[in-house]
């Protein structure tokens, strides 16, 4: 992935100011210290068959994935905002998977 500036390309833009992450492929974003909440925007989420993941991994080694509800075959540009909570066990890592790598760009803020 890259951290790219306004202007749109290809349907993904920021949501807050003029910078963003755009990737094509899984990535992972990992935290210091135990968390119990993670949110962000995805932009152009599923516009080409793309489905989106999210595994939530902690310190234990066990895991949660859940797939991240958005359309698929949708317009180019739609945006959504998904919150992953878990108050009860705390992760530290998180990965996020496209089923359609290197074909359906996302972009995050």
């Amino acid at each position: 992935g890259e951290t790219r500036q306004d202007p749109p390309i290809n349907g993904q833009y920021a949501i807050s100011p003029t910078t963003y992450f755009s990737t094509d492929d899984d990535f992972t974003v990992e935290f210091t210290e135990n968390i119990t909440s993670f949110g962000f925007y995805g932009v152009d989420i599923g516009d080409v068959q793309g489905v989106l993941s999210l595994t939530a991994e902690r310190a234990d080694g066990t895991s949660c994935m859940v797939n991240i509800p958005h359309e698929v075959d949708g317009p180019s540009g739609g945006v959504l905002y998904f919150a992953y909570i878990d108050l009860a066990e705390p992760f530290y890592r998180v990965v996020f998977t496209n089923s359609e790598g290197k074909r359906d760009r996302f972009a995050f803020d």
